[in-house]
């Protein structure tokens, strides 16, 4: 059954079987068509001649009731002589319309003439029935049939009781008949019985129609036939040239096309189409190259080596496992830019031939994007083998290339999958290795990373982190914490630091040192930094109104948010917003801010956000950028040493020393030092020591919702600068 399916949608597609298929409506439709209106016009001709004859039935039996029973019945007709009721002459008509020879001889002598059945009616009013009183239809025994009735149930029953006419198919046993019932009013106008007529059998009077149909009908099926088999015959041949060229497309789809092509010298328009192929045969080669190939190096692209790719994998599954690399050239998008892209494409084919040297004969080598290159090694089945292979690649790489304006020294990392133990397919194993390549680069120059289950895990994890974080953002999943900074000489809120926490509702509290590389990379940042920012002159607007003194509210604000060119708009917009002070929003930006972007442009935007009044810190100093000279052009009024020069500072002359030039750096530069990651006596002694105006760190206290913040400041009114649990007075603002 399922190969005869196949073989009868395979014959569908076939244009022959198509045009045939078009052949065969298109005589079935006009052959059907001129059937139909010959139908209609029979079926009219029946139909006017039924109605002729119920007409001349009709007057002919108010005719002789106009003759022979002048005493019973008058009759009423329309303005054509169509009677339209019969009415009772004398006396009352429930006592007159009872079975009597007058009317059994007035219903034969109508029937004589017409020919066919009649029958007189009386209406019981009572039963809601018309009863036959007369009749001149005969049992086998010769006796009239008087004991009919019918009810509402007869077609004619509605129409007779509202005193009209009714023209049209009546039941009796046996069939329908067309008949004429004509109401027979009572002394007062009301319905008191019916006299009807029949013309005969329905299917009697349709019979000799129903024969032209069926007639019509063969005809009209032999003619189709007919045609079918000679337009089906004569498309079959006209379309064999076609059938060939077809195949011959398929041939050269298929990449295994066979001698030139068929009715090349052929006129018309089959000669035009094999022309036209040819053309395709002769542009296939140039288009496939253009379609697989790398325009620069004539290396494989990204779509071939997934073609073979998939080829190598299913060969490896049966035989043997292979190995994927991915190689990028670190820093190449500044070869581009210093040389111009004529140097780089010149670089890429060189890597391109350098790479090839180190392949065997069966080994694929493929550029994928600018400045990568995927090598699929088919005779490396582990990532021992595929790691030497990587590392000499780069050494091959890591030398000077000679090009026509100078020499230019590259390096390369590279990314290792080993398939198909780890991957089903090539879409997978390219994944892969690009996260791999990924990983490298990230962990500096000349680096090789093989794919491992963890990494997977890690980008399934930032990929769900990514799609709930920006869910998280609008349905309020965020909020702030906030940690006090304190001046250790007075014990009083220097001020406190906003910091973000994602509270998942199936995984609680989520690291910000998680979903902030997360939101950073991908450029979530910029809402969720407009978020922290918002929450928190929302929350300092409330402070504010509670009586709450916390002097500044400090906002770590992204690189990727101060390279916003209308970002000091947003402050703005969100100062005015909650109605809070400028002064009371210290924005933290780190020296990261300063790669890779042009200083001018990140020097003029932290002046705009000074001139509109807020507090500009310089976070995490001396782990980045670290360039004194621009600290010293940057309107910075504070600055943060990181963590990362506290610890164990007061146990380490080397790093004591380091951190007290920080200090004194910043105190010549005018600017206040606010240490963080403060969590021992030891290491608070040693800032106290150095004159370090203020701290912060779980040594005080550990960042707390925004509502349990009092509560920590009367903790912390408590102390006394020695650490003590003495009264101290109310906890005042630093100036």
């Amino acid at each position: 059954m399922l190969r005869l399916f196949n073989a009868f949608y395979l014959g569908l597609r076939s244009l022959t079987v198509q045009g045939t298929v078009v052949l065969v409506f298109a005589v079935a439709f006009g052959t059907w068509t001129v059937s139909w209106f010959g139908e209609r016009e029979v079926t009219k001709q029946a139909a006017e001649s039924i109605a002729v004859r119920l007409d001349r039935a009709t007057r002919t039996a108010a005719a002789i009731v106009s003759i022979r029973a002048p005493g019973e019945f008058t009759v009423t007709r329309d303005g054509n002589g169509q009677p339209l009721a019969y009415q009772v002459v004398q006396g009352r008509a429930a006592e007159k319309l009872q079975p009597s020879m007058v009317f059994d001889v007035l219903v034969e002598d109508i029937a004589r003439v017409n020919q066919r059945y009649v029958h007189l009616f009386r209406y019981d009013p009572e039963a809601r029935q018309f009863v036959r009183i007369a009749t001149s239809m005969r049992g086998p025994d010769g006796a009239y049939v008087r004991e009919v009735r019918f009810d509402e149930q007869h077609p004619a029953f509605a129409s007779l009781v509202n005193l009209n006419r009714f023209t049209g198919e009546v039941p009796q046993p046996g069939g329908l008949r067309m008949a004429d019932l004509v109401p027979v009013l009572g002394e007062d106008s009301t319905i008191a019985g019916a006299l009807a007529v029949d013309v005969g059998w329905v299917d009697s009077l349709w019979k000799s129609t129903y024969d032209l149909k069926d007639e019509t009908r063969l005809v009209t099926a032999l003619i189709m036939i007919l045609l079918t088999l000679l337009g089906g015959g004569g498309l079959f041949l006209a379309m064999r040239p076609l059938r060939q060229l077809a195949r011959y497309a398929r041939a050269v789809a298929g990449n295994s096309e066979k001698g030139a092509v068929p009715y090349l010298g052929r006129g018309g328009e089959i000669g035009a189409l094999a022309a036209g192929m040819a053309k395709v045969v002769e542009m296939r080669g140039r288009l496939e190259k253009l379609a697989f190939f790398d325009p620069i190096t004539g290396k494989p692209n990204r779509t071939r080596l997934e073609m073979l790719l998939e080829s190598a994998l299913d060969e490896a599954r049966d035989k043997r496992s292979l190995s994927l690399i991915q190689i990028g050239i670190d820093q190449f998008r500044s070869v581009n830019d210093t040389f111009g892209h004529v140097i780089g494409d010149a670089l890429l084919r060189q890597v391109a031939q350098a790479l090839g040297g180190e392949l065997g004969a069966r080994d694929i080598l493929a550029r994928v994007s600018a400045d990568e290159f995927v090598i699929v090694a088919k005779d490396i089945d582990n990532s021992h083998d595929a790691q030497a292979l990587a590392q000499r690649c780069i050494s091959r790489l890591d030398r000077a290339f000679v090009l026509p304006q100078s020499e230019i020294y590259i390096s390369a990392s590279a990314g290792i999958v080993t398939v198909p133990r780890e991957v089903e397919s090539a879409a997978e194993a390219l994944r892969d290795a690009g996260l791999a390549l990924h990983r490298a680069k990230s962990q500096g120059r000349r680096q090789i990373v093989v794919i491992s289950a963890t990494h997977r895990a890690e980008a399934q994890r930032s990929m769900e982190l990514h799609r709930e974080l920006h869910q998280a953002i609008g349905q309020k999943q965020l909020l702030l914490h906030f940690q006090p900074q304190i001046v250790p000489e007075t014990m009083k809120l220097y001020g406190v630091e906003a910091l973000v926490r994602w509270d998942h509702p199936e995984q609680g509290l989520i690291s910000p040192g998680e979903f902030i590389p997360v939101a950073e990379d991908s450029g979530l940042i910029v809402e969720l930094g407009r978020f922290v920012l918002d929450e928190a002159c929302r929350t300092a607007r409330l402070w504010l109104d509670c009586g709450i003194a916390f002097r500044h509210i400090s906002v770590n604000i992204s690189p990727i948010q101060l390279w916003q060119p209308k970002f000091d708009r947003q402050v703005a917009r969100m100062l005015a917003k909650h109605g809070v002070p400028a002064e009371c929003l210290c924005l933290e930006v780190t020296e990261s801010v300063f790669i890779n972007r042009e200083t001018e442009r990140v020097v003029d935007m932290l002046q705009r956000l000074s001139r509109l009044g807020v507090i500009l810190s310089l976070d995490d100093f001396g782990t980045g950028y670290s360039s004194l000279g621009y600290l010293r052009e940057m309107p910075f009024q504070q600055l943060k040493v990181d963590r990362c020069f506290i610890h164990d500072a007061n146990t380490d002359p080397k790093r004591a020393n380091l951190l007290a030039g920080i200090i004194a750096l910043a105190r010549g530069l005018d600017l206040q030092v606010v240490a963080e990651g403060v969590e021992t006596e030891g290491e608070l002694a040693l800032l106290r020591s150095l004159g370090c105006k203020a701290v912060q760190g779980y040594y005080y206290a550990r960042p707390v919702p925004a509502l349990l913040l009092p509560l920590e400041v009367e903790r912390l009114r408590n102390l006394d600068p020695a650490g003590s649990t003495a009264k101290k007075p109310d906890l005042k603002i630093a100036n």
